[in-house]
């Protein structure tokens, strides 16, 4: 039901390239994994979900998120400003909330 409803709030237009992908995915712009728990509503808050077409979204899988864990925010950065003209985005609070996450998960790995 909310991917259904992502998919008609960005008319099925991927939020990255702005090719329209009626085969596409809604992907969450902040990855779950940096939400303390599933019941957290910010993680499916549908400013942190976007509409991505199969190749944005293998991008953001395979480039962005990886980029993302490295602590390479700037790459971040450049993707959340990219689809940020097209639709809603996670405040900067929440992406604040997240990047504090994924320093406390850095640390614990390196510990």
């Amino acid at each position: 039901l909310l991917c259904r409803k992502i998919r008609e709030r960005d008319s099925s237009i991927c939020r990255h390239c702005g090719h329209e992908d009626a085969g596409g995915q809604t992907d969450h712009l902040l990855p779950r994994r940096l939400f303390e728990n599933r019941r957290d509503p910010e993680r499916d808050d549908p400013a942190n979900l976007a509409w991505l077409c199969a190749f944005c979204h293998g991008i953001k899988t395979s480039i962005v998120e990886p980029a993302l864990y490295r602590a390479d925010y700037l790459t971040f950065y450049r993707f959340l400003s990219r689809v940020a003209h097209s639709g809603p985005v996670p405040s900067i609070e929440v992406v604040g909330r997240a990047l504090g996450r994924l320093v406390e998960m850095r640390r614990a790995a390196n510990a």
